[in-house]
């Protein structure tokens, strides 16, 4: 991969977009079905079962890719790509020679920017940890035996010490709303075209769900936000008196009309 010829994390950071919006707003979340096209605008219509086109298998194949692209091993050291709850085995470099540890993550990120990381190994060992810290973070902390370390946001945090079987890693890392910008397109006003993001998902309002504080009732998901947006051009964004939009990676599921 990419990350791995250059070891830049920004390509994993392009991965994890991939997988919180493409990926997700392929598939409708009750069936598993999958829809065709994706735009940013429009009602998406998801196929009554799955198809045979070679284009559906590379987006369930995608999916079932992620886990590998979690976690892994990086100069010796266990890597935490992503943060996708799970259990992983992972080569290490210790002081006795490589060894295979378990690590099992609990989040429900990107819900939250908040999850724990169990360390199981036979004996203790002392090897480095490096987790991500993504880009869009305005904060990241990770405590580890009392100690608090803080990350850079586009680096990774590398926590080397003597590990123990059951030792837990806490990590909080702060994700706030943002609108990005898109260089060079401008609507039918001739304004800037912008996008609406929190951590590594985009946002968009769903007609039916895009008024209140509550989702719609047979709606699968927890995460809807409050975002001021300007409305002085047309379409659904423009009608509304009060906008809460959604994961875009969740929009579109009860047949609403979406808009990015």
């Amino acid at each position: 991969s990419l990350f791995h010829m250059t070891g830049d994390p920004e390509f994993l950071e392009e991965a994890e977009c991939v997988a919180y919006n493409q990926l997700s707003a392929h598939q409708e979340p009750s069936t598993g079905s999958f829809h065709y096209f994706m735009s940013p605008h429009g009602v998406r219509a998801y196929a009554e079962r799955h198809s045979h086109y070679c284009c559906m298998y590379s987006l369930s194949r995608g999916l079932a890719m992620l886990p590998d692209m979690a976690v892994g091993s990086m100069d010796g050291r266990a890597a935490v790509a992503l943060f996708l709850p799970g259990e992983y085995r992972v080569p290490v470099k210790t002081a006795t020679g490589k060894k295979e540890i378990d690590l099992t993550i609990k989040t429900n990120f990107p819900v939250s920017g908040k999850g724990v990381i169990q360390v199981n190994c036979d004996n203790k060992e002392r090897f480095g940890m490096a987790l991500r810290v993504p880009g869009y973070a305005t904060s990241f902390t990770a405590k580890a035996a009392g100690k608090t370390y803080t990350g850079k946001a586009g680096d990774f945090l590398t926590i080397d010490r003597k590990w123990s079987k059951g030792d837990k890693v806490e990590f909080d890392m702060q994700m706030e709303i943002s609108m990005i910008g898109f260089s060079g397109r401008r609507d039918a006003q001739d304004e800037k075209v912008y996008a609406v993001k929190r951590g590594p998902q985009f946002l968009a309002v769903d007609s039916t769900t895009a008024i209140g504080d509550t989702l719609y009732k047979e709606w699968i998901g927890v995460q809807k936000y409050a975002v001021p947006v300007k409305r002085d051009g047309k379409g659904l964004v423009y009608y509304l008196s009060k906008c809460s939009m959604v994961p875009y990676g969740d929009a579109g599921q009860t047949g609403g009309q979406v808009e990015m």
